[in-house]
């Protein structure tokens, strides 16, 4: 039509005039890595520097934590010490259906109604569970930040748990399961927790298929009694101010009892099990990790597994890269096959225990060559064959990763909250880099001789055809102490 045709025209012209400003080769157009001359700037602003991590604690014993980032927005988690580590065998899987009806209807207001309000002030609220902890997490724009913590506060402390709504979610978490046990890397996790701890660690986050329709509302009822109390509750914000905070979540959660400091029973790392899946794949998934840190022992031991993994090599660092310019797995592998394969040292540390290794992905023709190769690498560093630039490397790589975690706000919330829930304190990022500074050489090959000294777990998935065992990676490696 004739007003479509103007209206494109008009688009046309704007279109081109802006590009004309934008890319104008014109010699009098400034260029962007110089100020723009004769234009004044108002004296009066000022620039908001991100404040220290600030932490209290209520008389419930609740623990409060906050970063004033000065950003537009702002997120609210609360952390439950109470992940599926704390459940007992018959309760297995009780915190994976307490996270599927977090978003339920509570005791104050319907489901609709709560995610109504949340909805009007452009705000949602979510739940998540892991090993330690049963996490919820609101954010919306800074000023609303009260009625997200109402929400969160409805959601924690007055859940109703009706029997016919939780009934409507077992076949969510039925759902979920097959979901998540459809990914390769999932499998090979759970069974690596799965055998590696002797209790505890060893519990899946994931719920048994056979209780996924066995618990009630008096049994979700009778848990978050239990658990649900001060000592064990951590709220942490970003980007709102530390004295509201703590006022109001002093003023919400005040019903929380402060209960007794929860004893949870130690996971004993145990090693030394091979389990291999079967699967109609031509991929081969692989994981080989032995002991390794907790995140309540000496800063430096955590720090020096973190520069360990760097320098054998953490992922890609960059889109569509290899990874084989800065990782010493990769650039062993890579020399020795032609076809495509990832190898990656992984880290995990938990409140009291933790793993270190090497997770595979291969053809299933060149998986015995890349952990072959991949293993003799991780030893050849017990032996002390580690470069100052090897290092130098990794150490600049981890205080990259730790600082662009920093300006993540969800990366900067789940830092902040897993130190001050599990350690009950916060290690501020100018003492983690100093900390970095300070790993030698030495520290390197004595943290490696340490991973060694333990038994090693494998656990394999996929076409197994060409994997080798356990003890044909593990013979001849070993290191001296």
């Amino acid at each position: 039509s004739p007003s479509h045709k103007m209206a494109s025209k008009i688009v046309l012209q704007m279109s081109k005039r802006f590009a004309k400003r934008c890319f104008s080769s014109s010699p009098a157009a400034v260029p962007l890595s110089e100020a723009i001359p004769d234009l004044s700037v108002s004296s009066s602003l000022t620039e908001l520097q991100p404040q220290p991590v600030q932490v209290s604690k209520l008389a419930n014993g609740i623990t409060v934590a906050s970063r004033q980032n000065h950003t537009p927005y702002c997120n609210i988690s609360v952390y439950v010490k109470c992940g599926s580590r704390v459940e007992s065998y018959e309760q297995r899987g009780i915190t994976h259906l307490i996270k599927d009806s977090a978003l339920l209807s509570t005791k104050d207001k319907s489901s609709f109604l709560l995610f109504r309000e949340l909805d009007y002030i452009g705000s949602n609220i979510s739940a998540m569970n892991t090993r330690e902890h049963v996490i919820y997490t609101g954010n919306c724009m800074t000023g609303n930040q009260e009625t997200v913590i109402n929400a969160l506060q409805s959601v924690i402390c007055s859940p109703a748990l009706y029997d016919w709504e939780i009934k409507d979610i077992y076949d969510n978490i039925s759902y979920d399961i097959q979901a998540q046990l459809s990914q390769p890397r999932m499998v090979v996790m759970e069974e690596l927790h799965k055998y590696s701890f002797r209790s505890g660690l060893n519990n899946s986050v994931l719920c048994p298929q056979y209780n996924t329709n066995k618990f009630t509302s008096d049994h979700l009822k009778d848990f978050i009694s239990d658990w649900y109390t001060g000592h064990n509750i951590s709220v942490v914000g970003a980007g709102v101010n530390h004295q509201e905070l703590v006022d109001v979540v002093n003023k919400r959660f005040c019903s929380i009892p402060e209960g007794l400091t929860s004893t949870v029973k130690k996971a004993e790392y145990v090693g030394g099990c091979e389990i291999r899946l079967d699967a109609d794949t031509n991929l081969t998934h692989a994981a080989i990790v032995c002991k390794g840190p907790s995140l309540t022992v000496n800063p430096k031991d955590i720090i020096t597994g973190g520069v360990l993994q760097m320098v054998l090599g953490d992922g890609q660092y960059l889109k569509w890269g290899s990874g084989s310019v800065s990782s010493r797995l990769n650039k062993v592998v890579a020399s020795t096959i032609d076809t495509s394969f990832s190898v990656n040292a992984m880290n995990l540390s938990y409140s009291d225990n933790g793993l270190f290794g090497i997770y595979a992905v291969s053809d299933s023709s060149t998986i015995g060559k890349v952990l072959k190769r991949a293993m003799n690498e991780f030893s050849e560093i017990g032996k002390g064959n580690i470069s100052s630039t090897d290092l130098s490397r990794a150490k600049n790589q981890l205080k990259t990763k730790y600082l662009m975690n920093s300006e993540s706000v969800l990366c900067d919330i789940q830092q902040i909250a897993q130190q001050v829930s599990l350690k009950g304190s916060y290690t501020p990022v100018n003492e983690v880099m100093s900390i970095i500074d300070s790993v030698s050489e030495q520290d390197i090959v004595q943290f490696a001789k340490m991973i060694f000294a333990t038994r090693p777990t494998l656990v394999a998935y996929g076409n197994l055809s060409d994997t080798p065992r356990l003890d044909e990676l593990v013979t001849g490696i070993s290191v001296k102490q």
